[in-house]
C-alpha cells in the first residue's frame, strides 16, 4: 500500500494543473524544458541510489539497474535517470526503449538529445517494438536485475495500455523485484487512480511538484509504494498557490 507522510493528500493536483504549471515555467518563467527534465531525472536517480543500497546484490547480474523507457516525455526523464547512474555503476545500467519505431514518431526535441547523449557515451538500447506480447527472450532478462526503474509512461496517460507495454508490466509486477515509478506509476490515471489495463506496483514513486490526485483514488494507494515529491524548479509559490485554491 501507499506510503504518505501526513498531510500530502491535501498537497494533491489534477493532471491539467500540473501541465499548466510545467507550461509556465517555461513559458513565463523561461526554464528551459530540457531543465526541467534533467532536474527531473537527477532527483530520482538520487531516490534510486537509495532503493539499490537497501536491495541485496546477486552475483552473475547482467543489469544492475534497468531503466525502462516509453516514446514520451517520461521516457525522457529516464534517460536522464540512466545517464546519471551510470558515473556511479559504470556497466550495471541497462536501458529499454518499449514502444513503436522511434523513427515513425514525432518526439520531443528533448528526448530525442537525451537517446542522443545515452548513446553517445556508446550505451546501447534495448529496442522492444512489436504489437504482441513482449518476447519471453526479452522478459527472461528482468531476473538479472536488482532494480527497475520505470520510465514508460507519466502524468498524461489516460488511455488503456497495449502491447508491448501491458505484459511488460505484468511481468515487472510478477518478479518481485524493486521498482522506482518516474512521476506516475504508469498504468495508473493520475487523476482517479483508476488501472488503465494494467500497473506498476512500485516500491517508490518520485513524483514532481505536487502529488497527482489518484495516488489516494481508487487502485493509486496500492500501486504508489513510498511517494517523494521531488522539486524540480518550478517557483514554489506556484505549487502553492494552486494547493491553497485546491483547497479552497
Amino acid at each position: 500500500m501507499g506510503e504518505f507522510e501526513p498531510g500530502l493528500e491535501q498537497r494533491a493536483l489534477p493532471r491539467a494543473v500540473i501541465r499548466e504549471l510545467d507550461r509556465r515555467a517555461i513559458e513565463e518563467w523561461g526554464i528551459p524544458s530540457f531543465a526541467l527534465m534533467e532536474s527531473a531525472g537527477r532527483a530520482c536517480a538520487e531516490h534510486a541510489r537509495r532503493l539499490l543500497l537497501a536491495t541485496p546484490h546477486r552475483s552473475g547480474r547482467r543489469g544492475l539497474v534497468h531503466v525502462l523507457v516509453g516514446p514520451g516525455n517520461n521516457g525522457g526523464d529516464g534517460l536522464v535517470i540512466a545517464r546519471t547512474l551510470l558515473q556511479d555503476f559504470e556497466g550495471s545500467v541497462r536501458v529499454s526503449y518499449l514502444g513503436a519505431d522511434p523513427a515513425t514518431l514525432q518526439l520531443s526535441a528533448d528526448f530525442q538529445l537525451n537517446w542522443k547523449l545515452w548513446t553517445g557515451l556508446g550505451q546501447p538500447i534495448t529496442q522492444v517494438r512489436f504489437t504482441s506480447p513482449v518476447p519471453g527472450t526479452w522478459l527472461s532478462t528482468l531476473g538479472d536485475d536488482a532494480l527497475i526503474v520505470d520510465a514508460l509512461f507519466g502524468n498524461g496517460l489516460a488511455r488503456p495500455l497495449g502491447e508491448p507495454w501491458k505484459s511488460a508490466i505484468e511481468r515487472v509486477n510478477a518478479s518481485g523485484l524493486p521498482v522506482l515509478a518516474v512521476d506516475v506509476p504508469s498504468g495508473l490515471d493520475a487523476d482517479t487512480g483508476e488501472v488503465l489495463g494494467a500497473a506498476i506496483r512500485a516500491t517508490a514513486t518520485v513524483t514532481f511538484i505536487a502529488p497527482k490526485l489518484g495516488f489516494f483514488r481508487g487502485a493509486g494507494p496500492a500501486h504508489v509504494g513510498r511517494v517523494h515529491v521531488a522539486e524540480i524548479g518550478v517557483p514554489s509559490a506556484w505549487i502553492e498557490a494552486e494547493i491553497a485554491r485546491a483547497n479552497g
